[in-house]
């Protein structure tokens, strides 16, 4: 199978705002020599909230989640296999950039005993192959 490296990029710093999209870039690169296509099966964005509270000697951690936007069986093209090694393709931003992040999620803060923080997961999987025929890697 062909060897690819994903990167997620936002800008720094990074500050999301509640109604507004995330300003992310996904970038893949190509890292091996392949003739098959690599295909966009599937992305999931999700931001993930941590609160830790602290009272004397104890300290409790809570989550929350929020799925941004999860996508599967996309099929989408990203490159193509007579592409040198070291291109970087770039994964249209169209996918998110209209869905704003939910006014619930609360900003980030830090007290005596208390601190909010949150972290962006992206997952994506791709594919290769050729038309007609794809295998998942």
């Amino acid at each position: 199978p062909p060897r690819i490296s994903a990167d997620a990029r936002l800008p720094n710093p990074s500050i999301l705002t509640c109604n507004e999209p995330i300003p992310l870039r996904l970038l893949v690169k190509k890292l091996s020599e392949t003739s098959e296509t690599i295909y966009l099966q599937t992305l999931q964005i999700e931001l993930i909230s941590y609160t830790n509270i602290r009272a004397h000697d104890l300290t409790r951690t809570e989550t929350g989640s929020w799925i941004i936007l999860s996508h599967s069986n996309m099929g989408r093209s990203i490159g193509s296999g007579p592409d040198p090694v070291g291109t970087e393709w770039k994964i249209d931003s169209s996918l998110w950039n209209r869905i704003p992040l939910p006014n619930s999620v609360a900003p980030s803060f830090e007290t005596c005993n208390i601190t909010r923080s949150y972290e962006l997961e992206v997952r994506i999987g791709l594919s290769r192959g050729n038309a007609g025929s794809i295998k998942v890697s």
